[in-house]
């Protein structure tokens, strides 16, 4: 993503990230009480984020009162990252998922009426997804689980669950049928959906997937952690993934094999 194309705010965090730490310092942060830490890779990229820092309490949850992080990642991605740290402080287990990607890009205006990011930051989902693996490291330090969840419990997910974006990850009308596209193009787009709409859901429960190959309308997946084990990964969970793809991609054809 070109910086020129980006809001002021982005080049100066792209230049000068405010939260940026070091390995040295994630030791020592390690040998303190209420430390949390999160490595995460981000999906079909060589990129790569490590976040760590402190949790306190505040009522009955423990929140992020202190978060640094060392990435391999530049440019707009790099500030973005840096305005999704600062946002999440304050946030606990809960409320860190409502901290949205259209927050995010909101915060780094220079105007109102200016993005922060073309197309509205959609470029960025895959950063994006530092959120879920976020909230599944502090929440090994939460000392209660939600009422309705139990540590062991693991389903596929469903339809219902699926809530299309208001803002479409794939334009047809701009980028004509999937199927002609360039196969490096189908892979990224797919797999932006895949960020989107079916990782936070397989993560819940340690799995993920991702996008490996696409060859017309054929999708190759591979899924990782207790999906890569689980017999759901081969049934439900490639249905509920299919009809996601069908219904974003706007082609009924597509059909999808495991490489898992």
């Amino acid at each position: 993503m070109d910086l020129d194309f980006c809001s002021q705010k982005v080049r100066q965090r792209a230049m000068e990230p405010k939260f940026v730490g070091s390995e040295s310092e994630c030791d020592d942060y390690l040998k303190k009480k209420n430390h949390f830490m999160c490595h995460f890779h981000f999906p079909n990229s060589n990129g790569e984020i490590t976040v760590y820092g402190q949790l306190i309490t505040e009522g009955q949850s423990e929140v992020i009162g202190e978060a640094k992080f060392f990435t391999n990642v530049q440019g707009a991605p790099l500030a973005f990252l840096d305005a999704l740290i600062e946002l999440a402080h304050k946030r606990d287990y809960h409320s860190l998922p409502l901290l949205r990607l259209k927050e995010i890009e909101a915060y780094l205006r220079a105007k109102n009426s200016e993005p922060s990011f073309p197309n509205d930051g959609i470029q960025l989902l895959r950063y994006y997804e530092l959120i879920h693996a976020l909230k599944n490291s502090i929440s090994k330090k939460m000392a209660y689980l939600p009422k309705d969840a139990t540590e062991n419990e693991k389903k596929s997910p469903t339809i219902e669950e699926y809530r299309p974006h208001s803002i479409l990850l794939f334009n047809k009308e701009k980028m004509g049928e999937f199927v002609n596209l360039e196969t490096a193009l189908k892979v990224e787009i797919v797999s932006d959906v895949l960020a989107a709409h079916v990782r936070p859901l397989l993560q819940r429960d340690g799995g993920d997937v991702e996008c490996i190959h696409v060859m017309e309308n054929l999708v190759v997946l591979i899924f990782h952690g207790s999906c890569g084990t689980c017999g759901m990964s081969l049934t439900t969970t490639m249905d509920f993934i299919k009809k996601v793809l069908r219904t974003e991609l706007f082609d009924t054809n597509i059909d999808i094999i495991t490489d898992s």
